[in-house]
């Protein structure tokens, strides 16, 4: 499953915790291209990644969102 990166919504992230450039591996795929990472590639120095992250706001609201 691939995706553009302004495609993935809140329930991607709950399904794939971790998401990755598939462009860093093949650069022939579109740069804004991101699809769920493997393990091999989530621990690989080289890949670029997007990884589901809680926030939290001076007054302790809560926000979802990836880093």
């Amino acid at each position: 499953m691939s995706k553009f990166i302004w495609e993935i919504t809140a329930q991607d992230l709950l399904e794939h915790t971790i998401w990755q450039f598939p462009n860093w591996k093949d650069d022939t795929v579109d740069e804004t291209v991101i699809s769920p990472a493997s393990e091999s590639d989530a621990f690989d120095p080289n890949s670029d990644l997007l990884v589901k992250a809680q926030f939290s706001d001076a007054k302790g609201n809560k926000f979802f969102g990836y880093i």
